[in-house]
């Protein structure tokens, strides 16, 4: 065993330790679990493996804080997500990923608090047809899939909302799109066939029409839906786009754009998107176990 796996292991362990906190919360037993939390974040251990936790979600506090960094550093900004080494924070209504080890050991106490109040009060995901986001609202009304060779209207109404929607800018004219979207279909069905099901893909196509559309869907082996070509929907859910395609969106069920293909004005391309996804969509996975 390396010490990537064994370190793995040992924040598997804690993390179905963890789950005794929700009956001790004030004992000793709940504060040494805390500790180790603080410890394998603050260095010891690189897998920092949490419970998903998204603003509007989490019954501690999100208000507007200053975090400090281990290099003196300070910012302003609000907690929306905690996934893997990753923090999010919203920062001048744009949200940042930032490396939890950065932080001071008091913010990371704050998160590790939150995260156990977070899993004391989880409730499983809505189905789409229950849930209150208005982006799984806008998805739900304008899914489409191929079927017998006609986009049909898919009905997500009993399907379980994922905790985080990606959006895939493109279309079939789009020669960089034609050579990005096979991998990631082979992503997608890797990522399906190790049990990651919190994500859902989406195609946003700047296709001519619906038929083109259709066509790109089915001819590319696409197995994710698509959103009504030119429809409302796919002109609100623009504004996770940008300019120019191919285009990549991560995006949670409170509409924070977590990952782009563009960062900071620079084109970084999907694949990067993927990348920086992959121990995301890990670590929540894992705190579902």
């Amino acid at each position: 065993m390396t010490w990537a796996e064994a370190t793995e292991d040992w924040v598997d362990g804690i993390m179905r330790i963890r789950t005794g906190l929700t009956l001790f919360p004030d004992s000793g037993y709940a504060l040494f679990v805390k500790f180790l939390y603080a410890f394998c974040v603050s260095g010891f251990c690189c897998a920092f493996a949490v419970l998903t936790v998204s603003a509007g979600s989490c019954p501690v506090s999100t208000e507007e804080r200053e975090w400090n960094g281990r290099d003196g550093s300070t910012v302003e900004g609000r907690l929306v997500g905690a996934y893997g080494t990753l923090a999010f924070l919203e920062i001048n209504s744009g949200v940042h990923h930032v490396d939890i080890r950065a932080f001071s050991l008091e913010d990371i106490e704050y998160i590790v608090e939150w995260s156990v109040a977070y899993h004391s009060a989880r409730t499983k995901r809505p189905v789409y047809a229950d849930s209150e986001a208005e982006i799984t609202r806008l998805v739900r009304r304008s899914a489409r899939q191929v079927v017998d060779g006609r986009l049909r209207r898919l009905n997500l109404d009993e399907t379980t909302e994922p905790e985080f929607f990606v959006f895939y800018f493109s279309a079939s004219w789009c020669g960089p799109c034609r050579r990005f979207t096979p991998v990631l279909v082979e992503w997608y069905e890797e990522r399906r066939a190790e049990g990651a099901d919190n994500f859902e893909v989406f195609l946003v196509s700047s296709d001519r029409s619906s038929r083109d559309m259709g066509t790109y869907l089915e001819e590319s082996g696409m197995p994710w839906p698509a959103i009504a070509h030119g429809s409302g929907t796919a002109r609100r859910l623009g504004q996770f786009g940008g300019r120019g395609i191919p285009q990549l969106a991560v995006v949670d069920r409170y509409g924070h754009i977590l990952l782009h293909s563009v960062v900071g004005g620079e084109y970084r391309g999907p694949q990067s998107v993927l990348r920086a996804f992959d121990p995301v969509l890990a670590a929540s996975n894992r705190g579902t176990e």
